[in-house]
């Protein structure tokens, strides 16, 4: 079975919401939205996997009209199996969001470069201090993707007599 960039990012973000429930308590999940369920805090977690020197973000006119005072985006970063994570302040994200010119298809373009010598940066925000925000959540396991995949398109009870089945035989 073969797993998608869709796949990984529902990972990343398993991943980031637990990490980040230490800071806003219990999340609820909507889309690519975390919503804090003790106040109005929100996360935007937005995933991009490396692709050469750079991840790549698109925010949709949807979600970046969202944006207020209780507002946070995530930046995940997924090189192979290693995710990361990088979050800003409701004001830094409305500063970069402000800082952003829309594309054709309204929509805000954000690029987070790696620079062959030198420190990870934003490069619509070249003078923030991005890199010193990236916190680890460590490697991903892409076998938890594929059974949730299977648990979705077989059932639960297709899956368990399937283990039944395949431990009888070792």
């Amino acid at each position: 079975m073969i797993l998608t960039n869709r796949d990984y990012a529902n990972l990343c973000r398993k991943a980031l919401m637990i990490d980040i429930s230490k800071i806003f308590g219990d999340l609820i999940i909507e889309g690519i939205w975390f919503k804090s369920s003790h106040n109005e805090n929100k996360i935007l977690a937005l995933y991009s996997n490396l692709n050469d020197d750079r991840w790549f973000y698109g925010i949709d006119e949807k979600d970046w009209g969202k944006f207020n005072n209780n507002t946070y985006i995530a930046f995940l970063m997924r090189d192979g199996k290693n995710c990361s994570y990088a979050l800003l302040t409701p004001t830094e994200s409305i500063n970069l969001i402000s800082k952003i010119n829309l594309s054709k298809d309204k929509s805000k373009k954000i690029n987070v470069r790696i620079p062959a010598a030198g420190k990870i940066y934003i490069q619509e925000w070249q003078d923030f201090a991005f890199v010193d925000r990236i916190r680890s959540i460590g490697n991903i396991n892409p076998e938890e993707a594929i059974f949730e995949k299977l648990v979705k398109k077989y059932g639960v009870e297709f899956l368990r007599k399937a283990l039944i089945e395949a431990k009888s035989k070792s």
